[in-house]
């Protein structure tokens, strides 16, 4: 590699970086099996972008499996104090249009609602109708952190430990 005038660690941190290019460049033409998962947030990240790996890695069989990233579309329970200043999909609309997110999310999506209602493609129970890809949900039947603090505000479920032992509180059931 010729030096054109660089210093030696210039050379080295070009060279590095020609490196890795010519490594992912042949690591994504012979990728021939892929499996994205993540918990949580990262479960609704591979709900939202597993098409888009599909397409980088045209040669392989993609899979996905989001963990605990089913986030519903759910306002607060009624007469509950809430624990965040917003309700989840008013966060996801603020999102939404704060980050300019139109750009990450399905076109097919996006097309099938209204420029009011795109945010929705941010919510996996909107953009799970249009993956492609396979999808394995992996989803627990209580959510402590929608049902709890994040989405509904349950009370009894406010604070409960995400594994036994679990708190019982006589008061705090009584309410639900």
């Amino acid at each position: 590699m010729r030096d054109y005038g660089l210093s030696n660690a210039k050379q080295v941190v070009l060279r590095f970086i020609l490196y890795i290019y010519i490594i992912f460049v042949h690591a994504f033409h012979t990728i021939c099996f892929c499996f994205q998962s993540g918990g949580s947030a990262g479960g609704l990240s591979t709900y939202l972008h597993l098409d888009r790996l599909s397409t980088l890695l045209p040669k392989a069989q993609v899979y996905g499996a989001p963990n605990a990233g089913y986030f519903l579309d759910h306002g607060r329970m009624p007469g509950v104090k809430p624990t965040l200043p917003f309700n989840y999909p008013e966060g996801i609309a603020y999102m939404y249009h704060m980050f300019n997110s139109s750009g990450a999310l399905s076109q097919d999506c996006l097309n099938s609602y209204s420029s009011s209602d795109q945010y929705k493609c941010l919510m996996a129970p909107y953009a799970i109708n249009f993956i492609k890809t396979p999808v394995f949900a992996i989803q627990s039947r209580f959510d402590e952190w929608q049902l709890g603090g994040g989405i509904a505000n349950v009370p009894c479920l406010i604070g409960q430990n995400f594994q036994p032992p679990y708190k019982y509180d006589s008061k705090l059931i009584l309410s639900c």
